[in-house]
């Protein structure tokens, strides 16, 4: 079974030996995103070329905002995405594993953990395997990951992921009960190390 991989697109390797103090003051400097004056979100951060999939999200996110499935709050100068009401998700009533998001300081750095229940995972292979952009793939990662909100960077870094890794990591790691990703921060524009692996 396919676990990792360390690369992603034309992203460059982050330093594993970052210590806590610098991985928390590193996280509170990264500001990636803004919420403009019609409520919407602006990538603001450092220009990667067309491979930027912090940017590619951008129209995603804002899609979902206008369809009523997220919205974006401002907390501690971060954007958090927010399901606008995760209590309705089927996947949540029927399908094994679930969807959640933590993030943690580790030794390496600031951890960000993604848990993909099966239906999830499953939509998301499927559209891999239909031709979806990173746009679409943010989209649906914001939708579904309920709890008091997570970062945009961490979502479109986990986008990245999964369109890097594409449908293969899934189906690799997917057991029934969907998959767990993880990856390091705190400089997610040079997310270069993660992992995924069955729930």
């Amino acid at each position: 079974m396919i676990r990792s991989v360390a690369g992603i697109g034309s992203l460059s390797v982050i330093p594993l030996a970052a210590s806590r103090s610098r991985a928390a003051e590193s996280q509170s400097q990264n500001t990636y995103y803004e919420i403009d004056d019609v409520g919407d979100i602006v990538y603001v951060g450092p220009d990667q070329g067309e491979n930027n999939y912090l940017a590619n999200a951008v129209d995603g996110f804002n899609e979902a905002k206008d369809s009523g499935e997220i919205r974006f709050e401002e907390q501690n100068g971060q954007v958090t995405i927010i399901p606008a009401d995760s209590s309705k998700s089927v996947s949540a009533l029927y399908c094994k594993g679930k969807n959640d998001y933590k993030n943690k300081l580790h030794w390496q750095g600031l951890r960000h953990i993604f848990w993909l229940d099966d239906c999830t995972s499953t939509e998301l292979r499927n559209k891999l395997l239909g031709g979806m952009v990173v746009s679409e793939v943010a989209a649906v990662i914001a939708n579904a990951v309920p709890g008091v909100g997570q970062g945009a960077a961490a979502v479109a870094a986990c986008a990245g992921i999964i369109m890097g890794g594409g449908a293969t990591l899934i189906s690799a790691n997917n057991e029934g009960s969907g998959v767990k990703l993880w990856f390091h921060g705190p400089n997610l524009a040079d997310l270069d190390i993660y992992e995924i692996r069955s729930q």
